[in-house]
């Protein structure tokens, strides 16, 4: 399809872990007009922080990336396509996919999206999905040894964490979005406050140091904290559908202090894009600017976009149309 679109390309093979991180850290920006992943979630994490790690990250990261669908979550594609109103949990997903790459490139569409800037305590990375800790991370990372069932891994994984409920005690903090309901499937513009911030995290004091006025804190024992910047985080888990690429913030999920029954019940609803109509004590969604993680004790994990990140006391803040992915203005959803 490349081809007969009169598509040139140059195809490179990743051979290793952090491959595709030091060749946009290193590549010769200019020469190119796109990059186009054809794998899962985890290399576009690699392409999008090699880009910002670079002197010139500020033009670099502008550089569209396209995406075909290659791994078993897939969920940057499936919001891509969920957006665009084209099919994306069909068998002709890599087909579709191809089709919303190969259209883009000839019209010379591309779309900004949002970043997340991540600090922990030893480094500073960029998400474009979620950051989640609990649960979701649980059962990500626990089912890394059944990738061989493709996105049915994560069924296998959530069935396993639920016999397995576990509790982690910590602190998460935020800093809300003024007038939206984060339980609505459909958000307003958001206030102008969003689209000012640049890459600087404007929003966040030093890791460790007192938040601001305007912050709300939130203490106890969490089975899940997510918070989500796109809507789906995998190929079958429309977790978030009021998210969009560009609205400049996230969505904070967190449940505290459920049983079996109450989480089996939100991730059904959350798989079908109905997490707004979880209504028990301990759980809600709001839509934040930015927000503060703070675990106690050292037993857990903490994934940035399928990743695991360094655990324990993290912030984040969202910078509004930072990347550029290769689609067309979404349709209204």
């Amino acid at each position: 399809m490349l081809g007969e679109s009169d598509i040139s390309f140059n195809m490179v093979v990743t051979e290793r872990s952090g491959h595709a991180h030091d060749l946009m850290r290193d590549l010769e920006v200019s020469q190119w007009s796109g990059v186009v992943v054809v794998s899962g979630d985890g290399l576009i994490y690699e392409v999008i922080n090699g880009l910002m790690d670079r002197p010139d990250w500020e033009e670099a990261i502008k550089m569209p990336i396209g995406l075909i669908p290659g791994g078993t979550g897939n969920a940057l594609c499936c919001s891509v396509n969920y957006l665009l109103d084209e099919p994306f949990e069909s068998a002709d997903q890599v087909l579709h996919s191809t089709f919303v790459l190969c259209k883009s490139v000839v019209s010379g569409s591309s779309y900004p999206m949002d970043l997340v800037s991540v600090q922990t305590k030893s480094s500073h990375i960029f998400s474009f999905l979620h950051i989640s800790w609990g649960f979701i991370s649980d059962i990500d990372i626990g089912s890394e040894k059944y990738r061989y069932l493709g996105d049915a891994r994560f069924f296998v994984g959530l069935v396993q964490r639920l016999f397995d409920l576990r509790k982690y005690p910590g602190h998460v903090s935020y800093l809300p979005v003024k007038g939206v309901d984060g339980r609505a499937h459909t958000m307003p513009n958001p206030d102008s406050e969003a689209r000012r911030h640049g890459p600087v995290d404007a929003l966040l004091p030093p890791l460790g140091q007192p938040l601001p006025d305007g912050w709300v804190t939130v203490e106890g024992d969490f089975n899940l904290v997510m918070a989500l910047n796109v809507p789906h985080i995998s190929t079958g888990f429309n977790m978030s559908p009021a998210s969009q690429l560009d609205d400049g913030m996230m969505f904070l999920m967190y449940a505290m202090n459920t049983t079996r029954s109450e989480m089996s019940n939100i991730s059904f609803k959350a798989s079908q894009g109905r997490i707004g109509e979880v209504e028990q004590a301990g759980t809600d969604v709001i839509a934040v600017h930015a927000f503060r993680l703070e675990p106690q004790g050292d037993k857990g994990l903490i994934t940035a976009d399928g990743e695991v990140i360094e655990y324990g006391p993290l912030q984040a803040q969202v910078h509004r149309s930072l990347a550029r992915v290769l689609m067309w203005k979404p349709v209204e959803i």
